[in-house]
């Protein structure tokens, strides 16, 4: 009866002791399961918003939806005064893939590029085929500005400084970079002489991008254009030589470029679409302040140009909000929109301080009255407004023009 009882209680033990094995194995059992489950959501959180904004964006580049669709067309392609030109549309398509680089001090400058209308060398300046001078060292003339006198919305030979070497036979160089304040400018051109160039020309072409950005709500009168965007790219938090933290949400970083892919973001501006969010025309002194930034500029970059030799040509330059230039064919708001009283609050200021100063300049804000067709945005015109502003350029500083 003993030796049973003992048999039987080690048939009990081992009983248990097999259920706490398939117990162990169960649980060991449900947490692996969990686990891979676990990871393979994480890596389908992870994996699957880059795939399917990738999917959306062929489907939007098949579709021609999207900035890089072969079939896409910006609308200022298709204006009047574009007729007969199909250029334009390879012009605006190839604009959407120009890159940028960051610099020190001047924010960006675009990579090299080479297309059917835009050429941008290895130091990121627009040429154009056949140019007398082939940098800054070997150039007598140096235009500095941003996007106008960059050209957008023309090809390479018929930006304006091509325009007025052609007129004049000064060999010219395109400083200029699209969205630079006067203090960018101001930037490249302390860079420019330490290169070694001395021309004995050096012309400001500016107004718009200082107000364009500066008088957005939250910019100030430092602001460049980019400085928003940079503050999202760093997490606004950019490394010091003493900072060890990090330098943004890392599911931010995750998730941004799938969010912006399907969203939307990398599509140019739809023609008409303006950003409403100005304040200077409601804030006499930030105007003020970004009209008197821009003389100082200017005064400084006059002392910097004669004291290296050379002649500052401080150009106000026009905007379609001023004036009386043919506007019949385009979108309202190129004629009364919400930027027009950020420009009349502020050039108006800048007269007044040029005024004040005794600096000479360049009012150009009258140069496409008339019936002809410039415009094709509030700033940018069609090279034969880019065209019409060289030959006055040349006019007003007495150079006589080459004969053709």
């Amino acid at each position: 009866m003993e030796d049973l009882t003992q048999n039987e209680q080690r048939r009990s033990d081992t009983a248990v002791a097999a259920r706490h094995a398939a117990g162990r194995r169960s649980v060991a059992s449900i947490l692996g399961m969990n686990v891979m489950v676990f990871l393979s959501l994480l890596a389908l959180v992870i994996v699957l918003p880059p795939a399917l904004a990738d999917a959306w964006q062929g489907v939007r580049s098949a579709l021609g939806l999207g900035a890089t669709g072969d079939n896409w067309i910006d609308p200022r392609a298709m204006l009047p005064n574009y007729k007969g030109a199909d250029w334009a549309k390879v012009h605006f398509r190839e604009f959407l893939h120009l890159q940028g680089q960051y610099y020190d001090f001047l924010t960006y400058r675009r990579r090299a590029f080479t297309g059917q209308t835009i050429t941008i060398n290895d130091q990121g300046f627009r040429v154009w085929p056949n140019a007398k001078a082939k940098d800054t060292a070997s150039a007598q003339a140096w235009f500095f500005g941003a996007s106008t006198m960059w050209g957008t919305g023309a090809r390479d030979a018929e930006t304006i400084p091509a325009y007025f070497e052609a007129a004049t036979g000064i060999p010219s160089f395109n400083l200029a970079e699209s969205g630079f304040i006067v203090h960018q400018s101001l930037n490249q051109l302390m860079r420019s002489y330490e290169g070694g160039g001395r021309p004995r020309l050096v012309l400001f072409y500016d107004g718009i991008a200082d107000i364009e950005h500066k008088c957005r709500i939250g910019q100030s009168i430092f602001s460049t254009s980019q400085e928003v965007t940079i503050r999202e790219l760093t997490g606004n938090k950019v490394k010091s030589i003493l900072d060890t933290g990090d330098s943004g949400s890392l599911l931010l970083q995750v998730f941004r470029p799938a969010v912006n892919a399907v969203l939307g973001s990398d599509d140019p501006a739809q023609y008409g679409e303006t950003y409403t969010g100005y304040d200077c025309h409601a804030n006499p002194g930030k105007a003020a302040a970004i009209a008197r930034m821009l003389v100082h500029d200017w005064v400084i970059a006059k002392w910097l140009v004669e004291s290296h030799g050379g002649v500052f040509v401080p150009v106000l330059q026009p905007v379609s909000f001023l004036g009386k230039p043919n506007l019949s064919y385009l979108p309202q708001e190129f004629r009364d929109g919400p930027l027009a009283p950020q420009f009349k609050a502020v050039y108006g200021e800048i007269r007044r301080l040029l005024a004040e100063s005794g600096m000479k300049y360049l009012d150009l804000t009258q140069v496409f009255n008339g019936d002809e067709q410039f415009y094709v945005d509030y700033a940018h015109v069609t090279p034969n407004g880019y065209e019409h502003v060289a030959k006055v350029l040349a006019q007003a500083l007495k150079i006589a023009p080459v004969a053709n």
